[in-house]
């Protein structure tokens, strides 16, 4: 199995940098949500280790690999980190999908989310850290917070194997668009919009709509048994750059 994926990415209103990274590949699918002065350079900095998971490997060989790259990118922060005091309160959000065969590994930590569709029906599949609902609350007015991958803490991300099936479609995204549009606009979009680089724009177009101004990003994949030609995508990430 593989996927057929696109990502995109929008920067917040009034923002210099975009603190998202996303990846959409054949076997990878990843976003990561960074928090705090450098957060893009964590969000980086876990994108960069997950990539080396993009590639054909057997089922057994899936959590371990995962598991490797989440640390990997732990070590790269706290090494920033101990050079640069500046940066000490970095950290990221991240939730991937990686394919083997039949089947998927799923590492989620923190806000960022993942979805479902099967048989028409969209179902989370990730942990939800947002805030509690509040009867009447804008929740453009409301920051989610959760755990961060940083320096700091030696907290271990979610990490769990699913079946993956020809025909569905798994969304990532940021707490922007999880938080910040109705979740049967979501539905619309992922069930009518047969092409996933389509399905991405018209899905960032809803947190804009609603007028959200932090980073948007978010990845929108098909499971297929079909041979998937071409390059990733990557997008925002502008950390991964010399100098860091």
């Amino acid at each position: 199995m593989t996927f057929i994926s696109a990502a995109g990415s929008h920067t917040g209103r009034g923002r210099r940098i975009n603190q998202d990274a996303g990846y959409a590949g054949a076997r990878l699918l990843a976003i990561a949500d960074g928090e705090g002065v450098g957060g893009e350079i964590a969000a980086a900095f876990v994108i960069d280790a997950l990539r080396a998971c993009d590639t054909e490997m057997p089922p057994d060989a899936l959590v371990p690999s995962v598991r490797e790259a989440v640390e990997q990118a732990r070590d790269r922060i706290r090494a920033l980190c101990g050079r640069r005091r500046e940066l000490a309160g970095m950290g990221t959000a991240f939730t991937a999908l990686v394919c083997a065969g039949d089947r998927l590994a799923l590492v989620d930590f923190g806000i960022t989310q993942a979805y479902m569709l099967r048989d028409s029906e969209l179902s989370q599949i990730t942990m939800d850290e947002g805030p509690p609902c509040v009867l009447g609350m804008d929740p453009r007015m409301v920051r989610p917070t959760g755990p961060l991958l940083n320096a700091d803490t030696g907290n271990k991300p979610y990490i769990m194997s699913r079946d993956a099936r020809p025909g569905d479609r798994y969304l990532l995204c940021c707490e922007a668009l999880s938080f910040h549009s109705d979740v049967m606009q979501r539905y619309e979009v992922l069930l009518t919009e047969p092409d996933p680089a389509a399905a991405v724009s018209r899905l960032l177009d809803l947190a804009r709509w609603n007028g959200h101004e932090e980073d948007i990003t978010c990845v929108v994949a098909d499971v297929t048994d079909a041979p998937v030609l071409g390059p990733p995508t990557l997008v925002a990430a502008g950390a991964l750059l010399p100098g860091t």
